[in-house]
Order: structure tokens, then sequence, then C-alpha cells
């Protein structure tokens, strides 16, 4: 152990503080009180989890006592660990509901029996899904240490048709560490992941004949069923192959891969693309803008869709065409979802619950109701993203012309916000708070906004939140930084580096629609709130790559002819510190 190191207590992310280990090298030495000296005359600035590390007195603050009691523990004249104990091992409870099957709990793993005939159901630490590889589930790599595991078995089950489609990946866990596979069945049946690391050449069927296998869960949602493993303690660069199937019946997908990079990792680009529902082409022309994407940025982090995926997300068959076109991506790439209007609007969802939680496996903290969106958090590289559901609109109005978020949610958002240390704050949501469209300027359509306006200004300017991606009304706009009274910060203090102007950060914030990555453009109105506005060219898609460093964000939004392919890069902007 070391000063510093991150270690996960149930997907929760802990830092380890060693007393006197300044230097976070897992050894207490001289170098350890000279940096607490230097601290003293403002040589040197320690930061959150060395000033835990340099307070050895325990009270509060770092003093002269400090640095002496390291120094006379470096001299072995002062023992600064006297009293103290570490209690090792995992404080865990097993409890099974159901009959067919045992755990066990071994050194540092579970290990799971299940009878011929039946099936694992679920398996949960607290109340987050875990998953067992080839039986076993890694205490250890998952973090698991103070929680009750409950598993449940039942009767295998296997339906006419668990073909798999609408295969997606995402981040799990606010970690970003763990990876959420989700696919669909029309039919409940015995579904597992099984996955090889790189064999060198693209995988084919007789490299798996060693593989690991992840039983999968099964719930039905939103008129299928919702299949859902995850793949946890993955490294660093290395690529896996994998494949989602039916152990009864061999239904399975094609074979794909993934990338595991380091969240942790400072420095990455992704994209923001919405609203792809486009019918008369279901994902050709959103895949154009995946290719595009991928071509110029091949080792972009992940993809964030900020809603309206499918045209009627009550319709599965959409889901599966969207989804089935662009599987080269997104089943081999990270996809971040968020529920967008066309999820949970009563005649777009044809009054089906859950239509975006039941395409995604990703951890809806808070015990919350998925019927209209999920709402969850993650972290990545310096930044913290936050996805907000404004289907809770739904719940406290109509949807469409009126609604707001509930208490719920908005006392989750500002917890979640004020916990962050991250350096960037972006916010991820479907329904605009500022935008040119019909639903942000529009008088007789913009309640919604206008509701959202008042609740989340507030939050974003106390929690000094960077930037804000939305989708909906299908054109671009980047707003001038927005104030915590909803008020245009005009003009405002900017730095140029090249040719891109950047917006110096805490003035306000940002809120960015990259237009669309499907076929239904829209014009925009004159409105006060954006900086720049556009409609997309005929037969064209748009999206933003958006680069995020430790001192600037620069966005790239890219325009791209679905017929030719030709792409052009109409803004280029940022925001700095």
């Amino acid at each position: 152990c070391k000063s510093g190191q991150s270690i996960y207590i149930g997907y929760h992310e802990l830092v380890i503080i060693v007393c006197g280990d300044v230097n976070g090298d897992g050894k207490v030495t001289s170098s350890d009180y000279l940096t607490v000296k230097k601290s003293f005359s403002g040589a040197v600035t320690l930061n959150e989890w060395q000033e835990y590390a340099a307070d050895v007195s325990g009270d509060g603050t770092i003093g002269s006592v400090d640095y002496l009691r390291i120094k006379q523990y470096f001299a072995a004249k002062y023992d600064i660990y006297a009293g103290m104990r570490i209690t090792p091992g995992h404080n865990i409870t097993v409890r099974v509901e159901g009959t067919g099957g045992t755990v066990v709990q071994i050194p540092n793993a579970l290990e799971i029996n299940t009878e011929t005939g039946k099936k694992l159901t679920s398996l949960k630490a607290g109340d987050m899904d875990i998953y067992a590889v080839d039986g076993y589930v890694s205490l250890e790599t998952l973090g698991i240490y103070d929680c009750e595991v409950v598993a449940t078995f039942d009767d295998e089950v296997t339906g006419d048709d668990t073909t798999p489609y609408a295969l997606t990946c995402t981040f799990y866990d606010s970690s970003a560490k763990v990876y959420g596979f989700n696919w669909r069945t029309a039919d409940e049946g015995t579904p597992a992941l099984k996955y090889i690391s790189d064999p060198g050449h693209y995988a084919v069927p007789s490299d798996f004949e060693y593989c690991k296998t992840v039983p999968a869960y099964t719930t039905e949602v939103a008129g299928a069923y919702k299949n859902t493993a995850n793949l946890a303690g993955l490294e660093d660069g290395k690529t896996y192959y994998y494949f989602v199937t039916d152990l009864k019946t061999g239904e399975s997908s094609a074979i794909h891969k993934i990338t595991y990079n380091d969240p942790e990792a400072s420095g990455f680009t992704f994209f923001h693309m919405s609203d792809t529902q486009d019918e008369s082409h279901n994902g050709t022309w959103w895949n154009k803008a995946l290719a595009s994407a991928y071509t110029n940025y091949p080792n972009a982090a992940f993809t964030a869709n900020t809603g309206d995926i499918v045209q009627y997300g009550g319709d599965d068959d959409l889901w599966r065409q969207m989804l089935g076109n662009t599987e080269y991506y997104t089943a081999n790439n990270i996809l971040v979802g968020v529920a967008g209007n066309h999820d949970y609007w009563t005649s777009l969802s044809y009054g089906l619950a859950g239509c975006m939680y039941g395409h995604f496996n990703v951890y809806a903290p808070d015990n919350q109701d998925t019927t209209y969106g999920v709402y969850y958090s993650f972290d990545y590289g310096d930044a913290h993203f936050t996805v907000i559901d404004t289907g809770d609109s739904m719940k406290t109005g109509d949807g469409v012309n009126s609604g707001k978020l509930t208490d719920a949610q908005l006392n989750w958002v500002k917890k979640d916000l004020a916990a962050t240390k991250k350096t960037w704050k972006i916010v991820l949501l479907h329904n605009p708070l500022y935008s040119p469209g019909k639903y942000g300027a529009d008088s007789s359509k913009n309640a919604v906004a206008l509701n959202l306006q008042a609740q989340l200004n507030p939050v974003f300017a106390q929690y000094k939140v960077d930037l804000v991606l939305n989708g909906h009304d299908h054109c671009y706009s980047q707003s001038y930084p927005i104030d915590g009274d909803g008020e245009r910060i005009k003009p405002y203090e900017s730095e140029t580096i090249g040719d891109i102007k950047y917006i110096k950060a805490g003035q306000g914030t940002v809120h960015l629609e990259s237009a669309t990555a499907g076929e239904q453009r829209r014009s925009s109105l004159a409105y006060a709130y954006s900086e720049k506005r556009y409609m997309l060219q005929q037969d064209c898609v748009g999206y933003s790559a958006i680069t995020v460093e430790k001192s600037k964000i620069t966005v790239n939004f890219y325009e791209v002819n679905t017929s030719t392919d030709e792409e052009t890069v109409k803004y280029s902007w940022g925001i700095i510190k």
C-alpha cells in the first residue's frame, strides 16, 4: 500500500493514506519530511491526499510537529504507527435465494456452483449486480468488503427465440473500470458472454476453445428480454474479443472486440452525438458519423449519445436495426446512453416502461425508478460526467409542454456534483436548457426548458459545471457562458491558442447541442443565448469531437455528407482553466 493509491469498496473509490508517506512511494524516507518542510515556505504545494499523509499528529493542520515526527520515525526514534491497526479480509455475508446452487467464500473470492438444469439469475453485492467468471467472483478485483451478497438460483428457461440483438457496451459503474454489456432477446434463455484475450489476429470461433464465460442475467423490460453481463479487472491497453450467446440453443452474436483503456489516464477524446432516430435509414446515417469520428480519433474513449437513438423507443425492431447497422462501432467501443423523449413520450414509447434502460447495462443509483430513463455518473480522466434523466418531466408534467426534474433526482444531482474533485464537470441530458430550436426558443414549446433553467442554473453555478451537452432540437448551438441567474455572459474573457478561441472557465456554464447524427436536421430561431447556431446542410450529419486535457477542453464540430463522405470542421472552440 502507498499513499494516493485507489481501492474500491463495492465500486466506491477510496484513496489509501499511509501516515508519513507524503511522496506516495509506500515508504517513509527523508524526502517525505523534507517535502513537508518545503511546504511551510510555499516551495511545495501538497495535494489533498498528501496533506492527509503529512498530518501524522491528526490535528487537521500541517505544522512543525508533523515534520519532526516523520523525521524521528525515519531515524527510528518515534513510532507514528503506534496503536494503529488495519483489519484485513472481506467482511461479507452470503445469502442464497431459491434452490439449485451454492455460493462459498474462499480466500479473496466467491465460488459459485450451479446444479444441472438450474441457472444463476442474479448475484448482488449490496444493490449492485456482480458477475461470475467461470464460476468465480474476485472480491479483490471488485473491491467487495462490507456488504451482503445475495445469490438467486432458478430453473433454466429457454424460449424459442434467443438470438441476441441490439448489443451495447457501456461503463457500468462510476469508476468506468467495469464494462457493462447489454443485449436483447425475444424470449428468455440461458444467456452468457464469452471472451478471450487478444489472440494476435481477429478472433475466429476456434480461438474460443479455452475462453472465459460470464453467465448473464435476464429481465423482461420494454416488451423483450434484457440480458446483461459485466467485465471487470481488465488490463490497460489490452484488447479482448467476445461474443454473447445462449448456452442452451447456441444462438450467438458475431465476434466483437473491445479495448480497455485506463480511465484515470489524463487526456482523452470522446464524441457527442444525438438524435440518431431516422426511420428512413435507421443507422446507416449514424454509421457515417461514427466512421468519420473513429477514423479521425481512433483511440477515442467513448461516444455519448444524448438521446433519441431510435424514432419509437417502444419498437424493438428499430433498436435491432439501428444498433445492427452501427455495430462495427457501437459493439466495439463504449457507448454512453442518455434517455430521450422518444424513449418516454407515450406516443413514441407505446406506453412501455424502461425503453432506454432496457438497452443499456448501467448501475442505476439511488434506488431510482427507470420507467422513463436513468440517471447516473462516472469519472474519466480529469472529468466527471453527470447523466441527467429529463424523463422526469413525465412524472411532474405531461413531458411535452411541461414538467421538470423530481426532487429525488435534483437532490441526487447536487450530491453527485458536490462529491467530485475532478478538474472538469460535464453534464449530459436530452432536453436542453438553452437551444435556438423550437424546444428552447419557441415560447409555445419551451416550458420544460424554462423549468430546467429554474432548477439547474443555480446548481450548475454553485458546483461550477463547465459544459452541458444536450440534444432534442437537431440543430447546432454553442451558448454563451450562462450564470446562476440564467444570464448570458457577454462579453466574456477568453484566450486564443492558434486559431481556436477558448472561453475562460468559471464565468458560467456553456451549453452545446451537436445537431443530429441522423436525418432529421432542423432549422433554428434567432436566440440571444446562442453565440453560434447552425442548420446542417441537406444529407449531412453532425457530431462534436471533444478533447479533455488537464487545463483545457477543445471542441471540434464536424459536418459529414452521407452521400460523398466529405467532412468539414465547421466550428472549433474550447474552455480553458
